[in-house]
């Protein structure tokens, strides 16, 4: 799995994701998102176009990321899913909590 972050104009920090989030990688994806939270870098958006792969573990970092962030009075919400990680975050119920719509 590699990140890689950038700020957006509006404020936004985005970590961009790629390869697969499972038990090997997602204390990274998590660490990545509770380091910006902290550091006061604005709403995080973790793009996830380039995420082969999510289990629950992954579904978890970002479980954990979004906890810190409420905790900072901010949000993390996730873009750009492909099918297959999309599926995995409504199957889980997670979705609307992480700021995807229904398909």
């Amino acid at each position: 799995m590699k990140l890689q972050e950038r700020a957006e104009a509006d404020g936004a920090t985005v970590i961009h994701v790629a390869g697969e989030v499972d038990m090997d990688t997602h204390l990274a994806l998590e660490e990545a998102i509770v380091e910006v939270v902290r550091s006061g870098g604005g709403p995080v958006v973790v793009d996830l176009a380039d995420v082969s792969f999510l289990d629950s573990s992954g579904v978890r970092a970002l479980l954990m990321g979004r906890q810190e962030a409420l905790a900072h009075q901010t949000a993390v919400t996730v873009r750009n899913p492909q099918r297959l990680v999309r599926e995995v975050l409504r199957l889980t119920e997670v979705a609307p909590l992480l700021g995807l719509a229904a398909p």
